[in-house]
């Protein structure tokens, strides 16, 4: 296209060479770039009449060194306005979003696999939320993989800050986020809600993670005005067997049989996050704490890592 033609020679102008288009919508383009000096990056191109000072600022707040040293955060890095464009350069994520592991798998995502990629998650929420971010459309295409050594697994990137806000304590924001994520708050009148929202959007992403579904119909606006205050029943998937054999294993196995405690944990935490009072909803910081992630329940923090089947990239 003509756009993608006249982001291309912007981008070469600059020293870029352009790989591949990622991803294109009403935020702006995403392309594959290789730099002699930076390697292997991501660019988004924004037209000027479209871009939101709002995420300039964002950026900006990115740039703390608590969130520059995240691990399970695409850092933003450089970012230069051009005459009739705006380019944020960006970490390159050379996986496929979280959305592959839902949609492209039959089996179930074992609870074992489900406990680290919500540690990183979590992890990821808790410094956005401690830097006073709240980013307002979390939902699986924004988690990101990227894996540098295939023997060593993947991390999880927290991505699409397109919408992202900084907050003080008390500020209320609305939210332009994906209408099936939005939490109960935001269906109000007031329409708004505070790092809350995203709270309530990790607890849809580890229910959809495991159950490949989400908790309530949610096609339309009245149909999840509807549904949204229902009490959500525990899945059969999730139903405790009367006897269970424990068998013992080396080291951390990411395919283990879900055991009856892993159900329990997993369903007590879940609720914590989908409370509908965003009051009582628990913060990254408290689910942390959980029993689900517990030191006896975690692999050791060196082997904190996704095993993931390869995904095409």
């Amino acid at each position: 296209s003509k756009v993608a033609a006249e982001d291309c020679n912007l981008l070469m102008s600059q020293g870029f060479k352009v790989i591949k288009t990622i991803s294109s919508g009403t935020y702006g383009r995403v392309y594959h770039i290789t730099h002699p000096e930076l390697g292997e990056v991501a660019a988004k191109v924004v037209d000027n009449e479209k871009f939101d000072l709002n995420e300039w600022n964002v950026a900006g707040v990115m740039n703390q060194e608590s969130i520059q040293m995240c691990p399970y955060i695409i850092q933003k890095f450089l970012a230069k306005q051009f005459e009739s464009s705006t380019v944020l350069l960006m970490n390159y994520a050379n996986l496929k979003p979280l959305t592959s592991l839902v949609r492209n798998s039959n089996e179930q995502i074992s609870i074992n696999l489900l406990r680290v990629i919500m540690y990183q998650l979590l992890q990821g929420v808790r410094i956005l939320h401690s830097a006073n971010l709240v980013h307002g459309n979390l939902n699986l295409d924004n988690i990101l993989m990227h894996c540098s050594d295939p023997s060593k697994g993947a991390l999880l990137k927290i991505a699409g800050f397109s919408v992202a806000q900084e907050v003080s304590k008390d500020k209320l924001v609305s939210s332009a986020g994906i209408l099936q994520y939005k939490a109960p708050e935001l269906l109000t009148n007031d329409k708004r809600g505070n790092n809350k929202i995203d709270r309530w959007s990790v607890g849809l992403i580890m229910f959809e993670l495991k159950m490949k579904r989400f908790p309530f119909h949610a096609g339309s606006l009245t149909e999840l005005k509807n549904n949204i205050g229902k009490v959500i029943p525990r899945p059969t998937e999730l139903i405790t067997a009367e006897q269970e054999e424990e068998m013992p294993i080396s080291g951390y196995d990411y395919n283990k049989r879900d055991s009856n405690q892993d159900k329990d944990h997993y369903w007590s935490l879940l609720l914590g996050l989908l409370q509908r009072d965003p009051q009582k909803r628990v913060s990254a910081e408290s689910a942390l704490r959980h029993p689900f992630f517990s030191k006896t329940n975690m692999p050791p923090s060196q082997k904190l890592i996704i095993q993931v089947n390869p995904i095409e990239t």
